[in-house]
């Protein structure tokens, strides 16, 4: 059982590591292959700011997902690996919302992550609030 992947590596990691996949024109051809929606531009998001606040900028940062739109009751989440589920998972029970995955490149996650918790205190109060359990900005 030494091949088995451990709990916290998605399956495509898995593969990745193995040599069986690599890069991001993979991950985009597995989402096409899902028939998940691509969205190559996250430069206007239209998820509600003030919402964001409820989900942890470790969190978004980490898993690389980022809430980009709400739509009939759903919330659309852009993701980087379509086959690591586990923090969709996550942020269904964070938000108490469905939700549902969307493509986005790594790239265009990173940048609409850094431009959506910019106007919060600062990435890094963020990241100190979260490890440490305390708001930070909300009555200041």
């Amino acid at each position: 059982m030494a091949d088995m992947p451990d709990s916290n590596d998605s399956l495509s990691s898995e593969l990745a590591r193995h040599g069986m996949l690599g890069g991001e024109d993979v991950n985009r051809s597995l989402a096409e292959q899902l028939g998940m929606p691509i969205y190559a531009d996250l430069s206007i998001i239209e998820f509600p700011r003030e919402r964001l606040k409820d989900i942890p900028y470790s969190f978004v940062k980490r898993n690389l997902i980022l809430p980009v739109k709400q739509e009939n009751g759903t919330i659309l989440v852009a993701v980087a690996d379509p086959l690591d589920l586990d923090p969709l998972e996550e942020l269904h029970h964070m938000l108490n919302t469905e939700v549902k995955a969307v493509y986005s490149p790594k790239a265009a996650i990173l940048i609409a992550i850094d431009e959506c918790y910019r106007d919060q205190s600062s990435a890094a109060s963020q990241m100190i609030a979260d490890l440490s359990g305390k708001k930070i900005g909300k009555d200041e």
